[in-house]
């Protein structure tokens, strides 16, 4: 019996991180994504957005599975970490745990479905933000979490080449 090599596919997964690294925990996604390119090397394309929705659009156009990881505010502590699928888990109008860039998740993902652009898998990572105040340094509650965070992606960007369609983990609290 021959055995093959496994290969990436020739379309990989985007992660695109969102914020604005001058807000304080509005930085997260840039700060995640920074991480899980260090760690991730060519197992994703990696993106920094500032949460322009026409940008979000076109990086996620066409993706097989796509994972956004942006700085949320809810009713929730700071440092949790949400985890949305579309499709699947309700993401809704005028949700708090959506961006702070405008234009809400759902309308921009309602344009994306209208326009036809829109990843066959889209994931959504929040994590809970204390401040969104000039600033370069993350709140201590976000900061401790990002390790967390970035190991949930990752985990989760593995499982999607590795063929399975279940998360490493379901949504939950933040760990601590």
């Amino acid at each position: 019996m021959i055995e093959r090599a496994r290969t990436l596919p020739t379309v990989r997964p985007v992660v695109i991180g969102v914020g604005n690294p001058y807000r304080s925990d509005d930085g997260v996604g840039i700060e995640a994504l920074q991480r899980l390119r260090s760690s991730g090397g060519d197992l994703a394309r990696w993106e920094t957005c500032t949460g322009e929705p026409t940008e979000l659009l076109h990086l996620w156009d066409e993706a097989p599975l796509a994972l956004v990881v942006d700085a949320v505010r809810s009713k929730a502590r700071p440092g949790t970490i949400h985890r949305r699928v579309v499709g699947t888990d309700p993401v809704p109008p005028g949700s708090g745990t959506v961006s702070s860039h405008g234009v809400s998740l759902p309308d921009l993902i309602g344009l994306g479905r209208a326009l036809g652009q829109i990843p066959h898998r889209l994931v959504l990572y929040g994590i809970e933000a204390v401040s969104f105040e000039n600033g370069r340094a993350l709140s201590p509650e976000v900061e401790e979490q990002v390790p967390e965070l970035v190991s949930r992606v990752l985990s989760e960007v593995r499982a999607f080449l590795a063929g399975s369609s279940e998360a490493p983990e379901e949504e939950g609290a933040a760990h601590a």
